[in-house]
């Protein structure tokens, strides 16, 4: 494989589409600042987050029960379900002592969202992985590693691309090989916060 070829080509649009994402991200930091309640938003969009990223792999807890469970409060819902939003909101405070293009990092995020969850927690797969349908059809099959993924140039630190591109790159290519025995979506959609 060509490096990133399979991931992304680049479009001259981009520079367009990120430009407007900036700007809307600056409409978003000028009505936090003019809210008078900056903290309080950016939890709520935390919540909000922990919420819908465990909710897409099937966590039952509702959005009031999340809440619940984020500040203190005892909940009633499966064990697991409860381990799994303690883990992601562990995971997503941690974001800023993580480093981008570190694979030590990488592990530490996903041993912070599967902290009891699996047995593999913080370490890449062990063996092969494959993707089935429901009829037991092989949908895909996982290849290149996560190491292999994050030293590609143009993606690490030294590329020229956009970190917007860069780390959009790299949750596809996470969703694509698999590192993980599970909680491979998780640990891609963490790294977009």
């Amino acid at each position: 494989m060509k490096p990133l070829e399979k991931f992304f080509t680049e479009d001259p649009k981009w520079h367009e589409k990120i430009g407007a994402i900036h700007a809307l991200l600056e409409r978003v930091k000028i009505s936090e600042e003019q809210s008078g309640d900056v903290l309080h938003l950016r939890k709520l969009n935390r919540i909000l987050s922990v919420h819908a990223s465990t909710a897409i792999e099937g966590n039952q807890l509702t959005l009031g029960q999340v809440t619940d469970v984020i500040n203190g409060k005892p909940v009633w819902g499966p064990p697991k379900d409860i381990k799994e939003v303690q883990n992601a909101w562990h995971a997503y405070n941690e974001i800023p002592g993580y480093t981008p293009w570190s694979v030590d990092d990488l592990l530490r995020a996903h041993a912070h969202l599967t902290d009891t969850l699996i047995g593999e927690s913080g370490r890449f797969r062990s063996g092969g992985v494959a993707v089935v349908g429901s009829d037991g059809t092989l949908l895909h099959r996982g290849a290149l590693s996560a190491r292999d993924l994050v030293a590609q140039p143009g993606l690490g630190e030294a590329s020229e691309a956009h970190p917007l591109i860069k780390s959009s790159a790299v949750q596809y290519g996470l969703e694509d090989i698999h590192p993980f025995r599970d909680r491979n979506g998780r640990i891609g959609r963490c790294g977009k916060r």
